[in-house]
């Protein structure tokens, strides 16, 4: 351990000994550069190659030396989480499938002490994968105490992945030397992202203007916006501005793979182009198609066009035309020649970019491109897109390092990648918190005092320490949120709420439904339909039916309606429309009523399944889980009485227990949990 008398918190950095061995001159300036920064340093090479010894190590490191966080370089080992999806935000997989698929990759087991996890084995193909489950007697919400970070370098054909190593970490080095300021950010939105809904993305840049101090209000200060149907093909442009040496931070919101962003799509401008893409659209189908001329005839007898239309789908030239077209959409790892991303933090807030545990994935080729990407953060799986991915994000103009930040708002496949303990100057005119995240943690005293903070990202750090020492309540995280000026601190006091989640829920959702800010009434409308709550169908629909209400926030408010039964849903529409016959269309409120007559039919079959005794396998593994995504009300009794039956399958009563502990915001969860402990 080397220390310096000012440094007062521990950063592990960990490596295997072949990543040391041919890069070890890099590790070792970049952990002499973690210390200038006023942090000591802890440099572990990994011997033991398993996930448990190398947790016990930082475990000890957190409890005697003040560890904040964990720097994991080269081939460091990979828990592989199972029995935890309900801690991801949207990954769901039968576990049945590959355990590398349905698993997943998740750095919580080293920097969330207080999780549980039995171990199960090492991965017969991959060694370097460990399957863990978590265990029932574990908590079952991530807490992180410290943060981490992986720098792995990707597979990368013709490259020594020492050298790009070495490179990287002299990189990082360079740019900490250089105290480099938050003046200009970049914000994209890629296609069907949010439902396109652009209240969304104005309402975020004018947050953003509210975090980071200076954008759009001091000269030399910049922010920037690029929505992906600026141009037909927005790749070229979405490069060039991600090449802009003076870039910072780049926020981008997009689709993604493990090797790919998904940024654009097909854009109709005109008659030409729509004849083009529906060509186009028509000639991959009969491309895919097992029968092409059965389904040929399907399309010509149902659009009555002509053969003319599938002119072209087995031509080669052709088909490497439509093939490259529908490539440019995307920046995938092919397309990484010549490109020098110049952002010092990218956040990819998209799925699956951050899995560090392929041989290749775009999130490392930013990091070890040239250019001046130092830090990233990215899934290892899918995410959800109603997430707020810049919570407190300001704290980086107040000198706190990528890696505090971050820790505070983590899912199981959310991941930092590179250089964590990276910091911007702090030009915000208030004390830089950083070494308080991790000193003062466990102070409540320490962060009431914080809680005066006029700064809506300071005030809402404030609050969530409190929260994490139990020592702020929903009463006044409710009040907060009636009250105060800033969305920022009126989400994340509904945010905490959620986390509550008591008698002050149901007031804090009506209140969110009602606000400006549109990610807070997002927020609200998600919530309120896991609520499940007939009396909460009223407001919802005043909301759902006024014509300026987001499509976003209205994605989620008619999953609301599902939740009732559909003669009261009917009755309450008829009379709503009676009253403002203006609004919704007729031809668009037909519409709805025939999707939730098709949603109750829907539930009805799956009731009858699950009601049958001789219910197969098949037929319930198909609708029981489908409800830890739905969580629907109207399923709970039947579910319960599932769970109570004695003759039924232990295995069919445990997945149906599983489901319903997805419950955890309905208005039955009192219910739900009374009969779990009665079996």
């Amino acid at each position: 351990m080397h220390l310096l008398l000012t440094a007062l918190t521990c950063v592990a950095i960990v490596t295997d000994s072949l990543s040391y061995k041919e890069s070890g001159a890099a590790i070792e300036a970049y952990r002499q550069s973690i210390e200038q920064g006023g942090k000591q340093t802890v440099l572990m090479l990994d011997r033991w190659g398993h996930p448990d010894s190398l947790r016990a190590q930082l475990y000890d490191l957190y409890l005697n030396h003040n560890l904040e966080g964990a720097i994991l370089i080269g081939n460091v080992p990979i828990a592989m989480i199972r029995d935890a999806q309900h801690l991801t935000s949207a990954f769901k997989m039968d576990q049945t499938s590959d355990w590398k698929e349905s698993s997943v990759a998740s750095d919580r087991f080293y920097d969330d002490f207080d999780l549980r996890f039995d171990y199960i084995k090492a991965d017969e193909d991959k060694p370097g994968y460990h399957y863990y489950t978590l265990r029932a007697d574990s908590p079952h919400a991530i807490s992180c105490d410290i943060y981490s970070s992986r720098i792995v370098v990707p597979d990368i054909s013709g490259a020594d992945r020492f050298a790009l190593l070495t490179a990287y970490l002299e990189k990082v080095v360079r740019l900490r030397a250089q105290n480099e300021v938050i003046d200009q950010v970049l914000l994209f939105a890629g296609n069907g992202y949010n439902s396109d809904s652009m209240r969304a993305r104005m309402d975020e840049a004018w947050a953003l203007r509210q975090q980071f101090a200076g954008l759009g209000t001091l000269p030399g200060f910049r922010f920037d916006f690029i929505n992906y149907d600026f141009d037909e093909v927005i790749r070229p442009r979405f490069m060039a501005a991600m090449s802009d040496p003076d870039l910072d931070v780049a926020i981008l919101h997009h689709h993604g793979s493990e090797d790919a962003q998904h940024l654009g799509a097909s854009k109709v401008n005109g008659i030409q182009s729509a004849f083009d893409y529906l060509k186009s659209f028509l000639r991959g189908r009969l491309r895919r198609s097992k029968d092409s001329t059965a389904t040929k005839a399907e399309y010509i007898a149902e659009y009555g066009i002509t053969d003319s239309w599938f002119k072209g789908a087995f031509d080669p030239e052709i088909t490497r035309q439509d093939s490259a077209y529908s490539a440019s959409m995307d920046l995938s790892v092919e397309d990484m020649a010549g490109y020098t991303p110049q952002a010092k933090f990218v956040m990819f807030d998209a799925c699956y970019n951050g899995s560090f545990y392929y041989h290749d994935y775009i999130g490392g080729r930013y990091l070890f491109q040239e250019g001046n990407t130092v830090v990233a953060r990215g899934n290892t799986v899918n995410s959800l897109q109603d997430i707020w991915p810049d919570e407190m994000i300001g704290l980086l103009q107040g000198g706190v390092c990528v890696g505090n930040w971050a820790k505070m708002n983590m899912t199981l496949e959310l991941h930092l990648l590179g250089d964590a303990t990276f910091a911007f100057a702090n030009t915000s005119g208030a004390p830089c918190l950083d070494k308080d995240i991790r000193l003062q943690a466990a102070n409540p005293v320490f962060w009431r005092q914080q809680l005066a903070s006029t700064t809506g990202d300071y005030k809402s750090l404030a609050m969530r320490m409190l929260y994490r020492n139990s020592a702020i309540f929903s009463t006044e995280l409710l009040a907060i949120q009636q009250s105060d000026s800033s969305p920022l601190v009126r989400l994340e006091a509904f945010t905490l709420n959620k986390k509550i989640a008591d008698a002050n829920l149901k007031p804090a959702v009506l209140n969110a439904l009602h606000d400006d800010y549109e990610l807070l009434q997002r927020m609200g409308a998600l919530t309120v339909n896991l609520l499940g709550d007939e009396d909460l169908l009223e407001p919802v629909m005043a909301i759902y039916f006024d014509p300026t209400t987001t499509v976003r926030v209205n994605f989620h408010l008619r999953e609301v309606f599902e939740q009732v039964p559909y003669a009261s849903f009917e009755a309450a529409a008829m009379a709503y429309r009676a009253k403002s016959p203006l609004w919704p269309t007729e031809e668009n409120f037909q519409a709805l009523l025939k999707s939730l007559q098709y949603s109750r039919d829907s539930r009805d079959q799956n009731l009858a399944v699950i009601a049958k005794p001789d219910a197969t396998d098949k037929e319930l593994r198909w609708v029981i889980p489908a409800q830890r995504n739905k969580q629907n009300a109207q399923m709970a009794d039947v579910l319960l009485t599932f769970l109570r039956d004695t003759s039924r399958k232990t295995e069919q009563r445990v997945t149906t227990a599983e489901t319903l502990g997805w419950y955890m915001f309905s208005f039955r969860k009192a219910d739900i949990v009374a009969a779990c402990r009665d079996i």
